[in-house]
């Protein structure tokens, strides 16, 4: 069954506990809720949304309630009509979070490790459904280090054929730049990255602030002290406009101006400006019934549109922002 009144959604957890614990496989009855309604409805693929860092379940929760209410004030939709009628949303819940109370934003570099293995057993899911003649197509909306979870995502579905991305929307991304480039060695997660875009004709979207002082000031240290090749005090890439030295095909990037790090998804009332700029992105990018003003992705002078042409807007910088704690 739907989980949200009035959304076409379902949930895909990977975690055990609703406060911290570890992660899981996803069950087999939300595996089969999910391909049954694939298969025998009329959506044609899914939207997935991974919730950030430090999420426990009930925030997660309130990041997509947050998102969905958004969303369809965005597109001017009556409670009881779905955002898009040829989608279902899927809500991904993973083990980003520690039960240590206080010192819960300290866990930061296991949720790194857990992003990695969520990953592989999101990719486990995908693959299971796309076991049928036609293809599964898939978009994506990621924030913070569920970002990583989609990269890592992409990792494991490099070399399933039906899996098509078409759509990747990183909110806060909270990956290091050093794992994106050198796309051509195949133990960084810009290969993978680049093998499944490609291959889908997918294209994707950064949604980044300078403003963002979780970005800026946390993250460098705990990606340095989280275990395997994440880099010495890296740059990640949902902080500024990334000059890529090889640039993804059809990759956007858009600021939103004055965002901290919890202003992405619409739950918090106080900060709606920042996140109503950043929800029309998504709105637009993914192609849902679009009710507003359209805008498009601002870009440096130089960078390429999806289309491949030059892009001459001046990126701005808004200071107001204050700072705030790690949330959704």
């Amino acid at each position: 069954m739907p989980i949200r009144p009035g959304v076409e959604s379902l949930e895909a957890s990977f975690r055990v506990d609703p406060v911290g614990g570890d992660v899981s496989d996803i069950a087999g009855e939300q595996v089969r809720l999910i391909r049954q309604r694939l298969n025998g409805g009329t959506a044609t693929g899914l939207v997935v949304l991974v919730h950030g860092y430090n999420n426990n379940r009930e925030q997660a929760d309130a990041a997509y309630e947050g998102f969905f209410a958004l969303q369809k004030k965005i597109a001017s939709l009556p409670p009881n009509r779905p955002l898009a009628d040829n989608k279902i949303f899927v809500e991904v819940y993973w083990a980003g979070d520690a039960d240590w109370g206080f010192a819960s934003f300290l866990f930061y570099m296991g949720a790194v490790g857990n992003a990695k293995v969520t990953g592989g057993h999101f990719g486990a899911l995908l693959a299971k459904l796309a076991d049928r003649p036609e293809p599964l197509e898939v978009q994506l909306v990621g924030h913070s280090l569920g970002c990583r979870v989609v990269f890592e995502l992409l990792r494991h579905v490099g070399g399933i054929g039906n899996v098509h991305v078409t759509r990747a929307v990183f909110m806060a991304a909270a990956v290091p730049l050093s794992l994106l480039e050198a796309p051509a060695d195949q133990q960084r997660l810009r290969y993978h990255f680049d093998q499944v875009m490609r291959r889908s004709l997918g294209a994707s979207r950064s949604l980044y602030s300078p403003d963002d002082v979780v970005l800026t000031g946390a993250f460098p240290l705990g990606q340095s002290l989280a275990k395997g090749p994440e880099g010495f005090m890296p740059v990640a890439l949902g902080r500024d406009f990334w000059q890529a030295l090889v640039e993804p095909q059809r990759f956007t990037q858009y600021q939103v101006l004055g965002a901290n790090h919890s202003d992405y998804w619409g739950w918090n009332a106080n900060k709606l400006t920042q996140a109503d700029d950043a929800q029309r992105q998504v709105h637009e990018f993914l192609g849902f019934n679009f009710g507003g003003e359209r805008r498009t992705a601002r870009r440096e002078p130089g960078s390429r549109d999806i289309d491949g042409r030059e892009g001459g807007a001046i990126r701005t910088v808004d200071t107001r922002a204050l700072p705030e704690t790690w949330q959704p």
